[in-house]
This record gives C-alpha cells, structure tokens and sequence, in this order.
C-alpha cells in the first residue's frame, strides 16, 4: 500500500512537471527527487543503529539490501546477531558508517556489498580498490575480530531491467574478492555458486523480481553460514524448588 502511494505521488508530481517543464526536466526533477528520498531514509536508518545499546562482542551482519531484508537473529534464534544491512548501500556508503559497527567491538563480522556499485557502473577495479580500503579498516580496527567476505549474488536479468546484465562483472569482482580475501588473510564465503543456474544467472526460483531474494534463498544462505557463525553456548535455567539454578 505505501510502495503504490508513494508511486501515486511521483506519478502526479511527474505529470504536473512534464506540463511546466518537459520531459527532460521531469527526468531531472524525479532523479533529485528520489535521490533525496533515499538520502533521508538511508540517514533515518544508519542513526537509527546509533542510538541502539552499544553491546561487544556480538556477531555483525553488514552491507547492502540482501543483509537488511533478513531477520538473521530470528534465522539463527539468536539474539547476539546484529543486522547492519542498509537497502543501496555501496561499498562506500558502508565504509562511511563503519564507526558504529567498529565501536561495538565484534567477534565476527559478515560482510556483502558490490552489486550497488556494479549498478551504479562502477568498474571491477574501483569496486575493489574501495572493498580493500573497507576490509582493511575492519581489521586494523579490530585485530581480534573473525571477518568474512561474502560473494555477490547473481542477479536474474531476464526479470529485471534496473540492474541490466552485471552477471559477468559480478563473476569477475568474485574472482578478485577471493583473491584479496586470500592475500589479506581473510575468510571468503562463495554464495554465488548456490544462487546461481549454470548460465550464471541467478536461480529464479530464489528471486520474484531477478535482484532481492525470497526466503528459501535466505534458508540456503544461512546453511552455508553455520559453520562459521560462531554463537555463545546459551544460558539455560533449571528449576529446584522455588529456587532457579543458571548455567552454561
């Protein structure tokens, strides 16, 4: 219902402004317009994780939209996971905002960001120049904490006409990503090979729209991430009498 009011609206103010200013300002006029919508959204969000209490030693999932459409506390039944994905965040975006997450001291760290930039016609090399600069802030900030690189996940471009054919380029930035992760000494996790068909194109049984993944997607990710997510053994309670024992 808001996603088709919110469309109602640039609907109208698009067809108002076609009449004053033509078609070529009504494209600059929604551009800015959207753009400024994103700003105030994307600062909502990110002040937001600020004022949450400042907990160490969690387990942090960071990056882009694929992280922050997931409940991965609710994935994983637990509360030590914190989800620091911002809907169109590039590898920049994510790099401006790594204070919050570096001040709350993490064991772990998940990180997925790239197919923003991709989009955004960003060249492999760049995209990588920018991730190294993220990582290695990550680790020299926090010496002590594990940090994962996650693959970019194909996309399928049949249904989707935003992102245009990036599965080449995505492929390409893996490739580097896992060669960065192995000359930084850091973990590389392919999701890729999991949501993709054999073209390279993303699995659509995983996606309704070619981009954003439905949740057996999320169910197959999580799977490939038990073995490194690292969880704290649960307090448990046992009764005796009235009284209330805890232990590991």
């Amino acid at each position: 219902m808001q996603e088709l009011l919110t469309f109602s609206i640039l609907l109208n103010i698009g067809l108002a402004a076609a009449l004053v200013c033509g078609v070529a300002g009504v494209r600059m006029y929604i551009r800015k317009w959207v753009h400024d919508l994103w700003a105030k959204k994307h600062e909502q969000k990110t002040t937001h994780f600020t004022w949450m209490p400042n907990n160490k030693n969690k387990i942090v999932f960071l990056g882009d939209g694929h992280i922050a459409r997931c409940l991965w506390h609710e994935l994983f039944h637990s509360n030590e996971i914190l989800n620091r994905g911002v809907e169109g965040d590039t590898i920049n975006d994510v790099r401006q905002r790594l204070d919050e997450v570096i001040g709350r001291r993490p064991r772990q760290v998940f990180i997925m960001v790239g197919i923003n930039d991709l989009h955004q016609n960003a060249s492999v090399r760049d995209c990588l120049t920018n991730y190294r600069r993220l990582v290695n802030q990550l680790a020299d900030d926090l010496p002590d904490t594990e940090i994962f690189v996650q693959s970019i996940l194909p996309i399928y471009s049949s249904q989707t006409n935003i992102y245009g054919s990036q599965n080449l380029k995505i492929l390409e930035l893996n490739a580097e990503l896992q060669k960065m992760c192995t000359s930084l000494s850091l973990q590389y996790i392919d999701l890729h090979r999991l949501m993709a068909e054999y073209t390279g194109e993303m699995n659509q049984h995983f996606s309704n729209d070619g981009i954003h993944l439905m949740g057996n997607a999320y169910m197959l990710w999580k799977s490939e991430l038990e073995e490194h997510v690292r969880l704290l053994p649960k307090l448990r309670t046992h009764k005796v009498g009235i009284r209330e024992m805890s232990y590991a």
